[in-house]
């Protein structure tokens, strides 16, 4: 995976807790969405008071936006096509009110 610009600006501790968020992840190891929560405690909680209907399969997605995984590679860790990422990101788009002239990923980076 590339390094991201918008990452590039973190604190080597943040920088480190992300690489070990992406490695559990390319793992497939289950406790990803934990470690996730350690790193961004207030992150599901600010996504249930806009939408307190969310889904825990809609929070996980935007876990994987909010470390910028494009369509394929959350596609390949979901097991899922990317028609089928797309479908999801279009209806997390839905639930959380977010314009489509706003860039998703810029939008679940300032949560």
């Amino acid at each position: 995976m590339e390094e991201n610009d918008s990452f590039s600006v973190l604190p080597a501790n943040r920088m480190n807790s992300i690489s070990t968020l992406l490695k559990l992840l390319y793992e497939d190891n289950n406790s990803f969405y934990i470690a996730f929560l350690e790193v961004y405690p207030d992150f599901s909680g600010k996504l249930l008071k806009i939408n307190p209907a969310l889904k825990f399969s809609d929070i996980e997605f935007c876990a994987y936006i909010k470390l910028n995984l494009e369509t394929k590679q959350i596609a390949k860790f979901k097991k899922i096509s990317a028609r089928a990422v797309e479908g999801k990101k279009y209806r997390i788009r839905k639930k959380l009110n977010i314009p489509r002239d706003v860039n998703m990923y810029i939008w679940m980076s300032r949560i």
